[in-house]
């Protein structure tokens, strides 16, 4: 992958339109080949099954990858963005010297937001 990184292109211009060129047949290729969806967790469906108590715990110990589409929650002040609770707590543990209860109170609240917005929307 690295060698064809230097000479495939991407038609996004991110890591997504790479692996789209690289493995460009992955759609016909048996399901046994393809990662578990731990390994792609879209955000917002972590966050939607973060919050029901009986997939909570499952969903906690399968999600390897939580993947954030459009907001990314290292980019904004404030997001809605779901899950930004869990990708600041493993970048808190990484670099501890930048947490601080005031952020985690905010991360939290900015889920909290996106779980009751989800449930108003979906009624």
């Amino acid at each position: 992958m690295i060698d064809a990184l230097a000479i495939a292109g991407s038609y996004d211009g991110g890591d997504q339109g790479f692996l789209n060129t690289f493995f460009a047949d992955w759609y016909a290729m048996p399901v046994m080949h393809r990662l578990p969806v731990g390994y792609n967790t879209a955000h917002f469906i972590y966050q939607f099954l973060r919050g029901h108590p009986t997939l909570k715990e499952t969903l906690e110990r399968e999600t390897r990858i939580v993947h954030y589409m459009v907001q990314k929650p290292w980019e904004a002040k404030a997001t809605l963005t779901g899950g930004s609770e869990a990708w600041w707590h493993t970048y808190f543990q990484a670099h501890p010297e930048q947490a601080q209860a005031w952020k985690e109170k905010v991360h939290a609240f900015e889920d909290w937001t996106f779980d009751h917005l989800a449930a108003l929307v979906l009624g």
